[in-house]
């Protein structure tokens, strides 16, 4: 972890002792390990605990107070600014050399913003990695241009690339799977318990999982879950980066990351045959993930089975939001509870997330196997509630 994040801060991001770095983050996000990594550098660190937004001022006022110079935050915090306030007009932000934006896509409009209101000449580093590898894939270079929605590079010593469906390098600008091709310095060794650390039985399905979750090929390239595109070299840069959402089931509301099964959790434990009356019994769920604000968020669905002859109420869906707001976070609760007939499951039991998140999001049923799905008579449901979430969303003011 070392290595990796010395690399990041010094070679890429050029950062020196005499930098002061501030990152907006709270301490259970990777973003706070490469926040603390600036102390390896010698910079000066700026903590802050509170909503950035409940006074859109404030950050900016810390950092002409302070003398920020590298400024870290999320790409939803930029784009919520965006529409309250312009930072150029009261502040004079003389320190300021670099934005860092993570934890979502940075749309090309907001590449706009930050040089049109907040400073023309600042580096805009929109970056991308993971809470597993508590680092990046690609990301920012002091030495390179910045192109209008698009990341910077790919970072030194990380064989990235955009694959096909079929395991092959996509050409420039095609979009595919972010692999690792090669193994790098913080690539985690597995999932706990490691092998020689606990049962044999639970050591097998941990490392079981980890293949599953990370090599599926049975290769040795690393599968992240990022749809992505690579573009065509310019400036020497290797080709940049187009982030283009999720490939897997990971939620990802307000640029914070949490898997599906942290809600599956709650209404297992609040709402199942053995807890709950039968009115308020769900016999199974889904949860997936809606691209809203133009891509630049998006907003959980939660989709429920009842018991034959209930309907889902304003009681019920009231109180699943608040056992999931008690027992996770705001960020966890759904924006939409929906109540369908049925989920659709794999042969072997597993729910089927990223196929009806892609129907979900108007793509056809026919891009499912059938063949794989326990129940695939139920897609066509699905389908028809995507029109009418994705006309939801439509609505809503941009």
């Amino acid at each position: 972890m070392l290595i990796q994040s010395k690399k990041e801060l010094v070679i890429c991001g050029d950062l020196k002792p005499d930098d002061v770095f501030f990152y907006y983050t709270t301490t259970g996000w990777m973003m706070w390990n490469f926040l603390v990594s600036g102390l390896t550098v010698g910079c000066t660190l700026v903590l802050y605990d509170g909503s950035p937004l409940r006074d859109p001022a404030y950050l900016w006022n810390l950092t002409d107070e302070l003398g920020i110079t590298i400024f870290g935050t999320s790409a939803k915090y930029i784009d919520h600014l965006s529409k309250v306030y312009v930072p150029r007009d009261k502040h004079l932000l003389r320190s300021l050399r670099q934005i860092y934006s993570t934890g979502s896509p940075l749309a090309p409009a907001l590449y706009d913003y930050v040089y049109e209101s907040i400073h023309p000449k600042v580096l805009l580093g929109s970056i991308t990695g993971g809470s597993d590898i508590c680092s990046l894939f690609a990301g920012m270079c002091t030495a390179l241009p910045v192109y209008r929605g698009e990341i910077q590079c790919r970072m030194l010593g990380m064989a990235v690339e955009s694959y096909t469906p079929t395991g092959t390098v996509n050409e420039p600008g095609e979009a595919g799977e972010l692999v690792c091709t090669q193994p790098f310095p913080c690539m985690p060794l597995g999932f706990w318990p490691l092998p020689g650390y606990g049962e044999g039985e639970a050591e097998a399905a941990a490392q079981a999982r980890f293949q599953q979750s990370y090599f599926p090929d049975g290769s040795s390239v690393w599968y992240h879950g990022d749809h992505v595109a690579v573009t065509r070299s310019r400036a020497g840069n290797g080709g940049g980066m187009i982030m283009l959402g999720r490939s897997d089931g990971v939620l990802n509301p307000g640029g914070i990351r949490f898997g599906s099964s942290e809600i599956y959790d709650v209404i297992d434990t609040c709402f199942s045959a053995s807890t709950a009356s039968a009115d308020q019994t769900i016999i199974e769920c889904l949860a997936v993930g809606q691209p809203i604000d133009m891509g630049t968020d998006e907003r959980v669905l939660l989709f429920v089975k009842l018991l034959d002859g209930h309907v889902l109420s304003q009681e019920l869906e009231s109180k699943i939001k608040a056992e999931i707001r008690a027992r996770r976070t705001p960020r966890h609760v759904p924006a939409r509870i929906v109540q369908v007939s049925d989920v659709p499951y794999t042969l072997n039991g597993k729910r089927v997330e990223v196929p009806i998140k892609k129907i979900i999001n108007g793509a056809a049923i026919a891009s499912v196997n059938p063949a794989t799905l326990r129940n695939p008579e139920c897609l066509l449901e699905y389908t028809e509630l995507g029109k009418a979430l994705r006309a939801e969303v439509e609505k809503v003011p941009q």
